[in-house]
């Protein structure tokens, strides 16, 4: 006789599957076949350290690429993880695997040569050293992880990708400005990749990847999320850009925090996405019971397909004060 028990996964895996629907109703059904595969193995070359010609050493890998959707990036489609992390390019630093969907934030927050920037949750460091790369060492980049073992990974990678001007803070980013309040109004730019459910990491194919998926979680991190963003505000200056972003379906860690955030300021304005990629959905204006700002939809969500991950991104600027 068969066994008819519905097993813990398999419950979660229909919790997690009624999510989605609730979220997009009319394409739920394409996000759940792309959350159940895997996705290829993508990276950026580090510009700070090199150019295409690292290329050419995949290659002599019998290692094959193309180039991907985003600025510097490119997907392997021939070869494995543990094949790229055998090459020079790999250990010398001049390549940086990453997921697609996680560069997206340091090209939405766009900062220029010369500023000053504030990665908030910086740990493990691919987002802070696509900002160096992007701005070279004219700009200065200060790194917030308030975990001991995380933020020596952190510095690993900042050294091995050539990183030079920056500052590393063991810390606590939410409140931040009250340790150090010469940060008060000071960072031209702010990222905030929030600590977030990561439900983007799930993989309906493999359990263990929603193992410890719960979906009560998103409501503990609620706190820890609105405490960032406002330090983030604190210590942004008048006229200076922030990104929030997060790798998580959630409304209530995405459109609801950044509803929240802008109710609570008063002085922040969201700003349009340029994104050319055709996998995004704008910010939802509406969620179960909940009406959010107007302006909330111009954040954009990563919409899961054959080479993206679920992400939310939004761009908000500190408007400069009426003299």
């Amino acid at each position: 006789m068969r066994n008819s028990r519905i097993t813990p996964f398999q419950d979660k895996k229909k919790l997690i599957e009624e999510k989605i629907r609730s979220i997009y109703p009319n394409s739920y059904q394409g996000i759940i076949r792309a959350i159940s595969s895997d996705k290829p193995t993508t990276f950026r070359i580090n510009t700070l350290q090199a150019g295409q010609e690292i290329l050419n050493d995949l290659q002599d890998h019998r290692i094959l690429t193309r180039k991907g959707p985003l600025p510097n990036s490119y997907v392997v489609t021939k070869g494995s993880e543990k094949e790229i992390g055998e090459t020079d390019s790999y250990k010398t630093g001049k390549i940086y695997l990453q997921e697609l969907s996680s560069m997206i934030p340091p090209f939405i927050l766009a900062p220029e040569k010369g500023q000053t920037v504030l990665d908030l949750a910086a740990a493990p460091g691919g987002k802070s050293t696509e900002i160096q790369a992007m701005t070279g060492d004219e700009s200065k980049i200060v790194c917030v992880e308030k975990n001991p073992i995380r933020i020596q990974r952190l510095e690993y990678n900042l050294k091995l990708q050539g990183v030079k001007n920056y500052e590393i803070l063991l810390d606590n980013g939410i409140g931040l400005y009250k340790d150090h309040p010469e940060f008060i109004a000071y960072f031209d730019r702010v990222l905030l990749d929030a600590p977030c459910s990561n439900e983007g990491g799930i993989d309906l194919s493999q359990p263990r990847s929603y193992f410890s998926w719960d979906p009560k979680k998103n409501k503990e991190l609620i706190g820890t999320q609105k405490g960032l963003i406002m330090s983030a505000y604190h210590m942004l200056r008048p006229g200076g850009i922030m990104v929030y972003s997060t790798c998580t379906f959630s409304v209530e860690e995405n459109e609801a925090i950044v509803d929240w955030f802008l109710r609570r300021t008063g002085d922040m304005e969201m700003r349009p996405i340029s994104l050319q990629i055709p996998n995004t959905y704008p910010g939802l204006l509406k969620y179960e019971e909940k009406i959010f700002h107007p302006a909330v939809a111009q954040a954009k969500r990563i919409i899961p397909d054959a080479l993206f991950t679920a992400f939310f991104v939004a761009k908000l600027r500190k408007m400069n004060p009426i003299r």
